[in-house]
């Protein structure tokens, strides 16, 4: 399946949360996502679930639409985060790192 909005992937990702245990994390970014932005969102799901270190996405494509939007978008302190945890996410799933936007800088 191809993703091509943030709202795409964030109903793909958001029940890797419930996955693996993060309820409190899953009620927080359903919040901002609510109550702010999409992306917010997204960063924070990322990074909560790259903090667990058995975590694979349940959709690759919907990480790399992410990070291929983080990176055109340029960078501040949350975004690199986001970033980070993307990389990392995509590296679990298996993708090949000459596969992975960014990897190489």
């Amino acid at each position: 399946m191809e993703v091509k909005t943030y709202g795409e992937a964030m109903h793909l990702l958001l029940p890797d949360l419930d996955r693996y245990g993060l309820v409190q994390a899953k009620e927080s970014v359903e919040s901002v996502y609510r109550n702010d932005s999409t992306s917010l969102a997204l960063n924070i799901l990322f990074q909560d679930l790259a903090d667990v270190s058995a975590a694979v996405p349940s959709s690759p494509d919907a990480v790399r639409l992410v990070l291929d939007r983080l990176l055109e978008e340029g960078e501040d302190e949350m975004d690199w985060g986001a970033q980070l945890a993307c990389r990392e996410l995509l590296r679990r799933a298996g993708v090949p790192e000459d596969e992975i936007p960014g990897s190489d800088e």
